[in-house]
């Protein structure tokens, strides 16, 4: 299968920086569902909530099958993992996640308030917002080959892995210029030493196998500066990892001695709401 996907012509080229395919000014909210304590969905409860959450999910198109053009869209995954800096967390897990996407920002955060409001009495719930921007530490010619070569998007039953990924940069990065800035993403060993590939060359190597998708949220959401999604399918968990352990190798991507990481939540995309719970 994913043979086939290669054949057909997707990614060559991916910038790491940042996906081309993204238009600017797409709001994502990020809905993490916890247990909690003593608490949970009655049962004789369930269908009516499911009746509402189903109602209030239908002004989004299905992500589960992506439709490119697509902007009010929702999607569904049950964690596999939850992690920080490369070390399971424990205690306090969500058991899923919803992601939800528009243009208008109003309709992320409404959605939010009615989850909220059918949900709450059951489970925590955390709320993350981010939105999409032109490219940044981006060259013309590099910008040039996104526009024609970016990765295209395949349903959940081919790839059925997705990560959504958090991250902060240092005050000491954010007090660079963006020239300094920018030499740290692109392969540079005069600068940084002959291991040096930078952010990009780390993500290079992979971006005919892992779609990602850049989120911006300085200054619009306290608890990150970014997120990053991902979506792969089963046969290359490997591959992720691999770029996971380069993009954190200070060695090859001194640009990670700026980042401050957010829980990594690792899931599988699912089709329905009934598939959260």
């Amino acid at each position: 299968m994913r043979a086939l996907k290669l054949l057909l012509g997707i990614l060559t080229l991916f910038a790491w920086c940042g996906a081309a395919h993204a238009g600017p000014g797409l709001v994502g909210g990020f809905i993490y569902l916890f247990p909690k304590e003593g608490k949970e969905v009655p049962f004789q409860k369930r269908d009516s909530i499911m009746q509402k959450l189903q109602l209030h999910a239908s002004n989004f198109g299905n992500d589960f099958n992506p439709l490119h053009g697509r902007e009010d869209t929702i999607a569904y995954y049950q964690r596999l993992e939850y992690s920080l800096n490369g070390k399971a967390i424990t205690g306090r897990i969500p058991i899923s996640l919803i992601r939800v996407e528009s243009m208008d920002r109003r309709k992320v955060d409404g959605y939010y308030e009615n989850v909220k409001e059918v949900l709450g009495d059951y489970l925590d719930l955390e709320y993350r917002i981010a939105i999409t921007r032109p490219l940044n530490y981006t060259d013309a010619e590099t910008l040039a080959q996104l526009r024609e070569k970016a990765p295209r998007r395949y349903s959940g039953n081919s790839d059925a892995f997705a990560v959504i990924f958090p991250l902060s940069k240092t005050a000491e990065w954010w007090a660079m210029d963006e020239k300094t800035r920018t030499s740290y993403f692109n392969t540079n060993p005069k600068a940084f030493g002959k291991d040096h590939l930078g952010h990009n060359g780390v993500g290079f190597k992979y971006i005919q196998m892992i779609f990602r998708k850049l989120y911006h949220s300085r200054d619009l959401d306290p608890q990150q500066d970014f997120v990053t999604y991902f979506e792969y399918p089963d046969d290359f968990e490997e591959v992720f990892s691999n770029l996971l352990n380069g993009l954190r190798d200070v060695k090859t991507n001194p640009e990670w001695k700026f980042v401050e990481e957010g829980p990594l939540f690792k899931a599988r995309r699912v089709r329905s709401l009934n598939q959260l719970f």
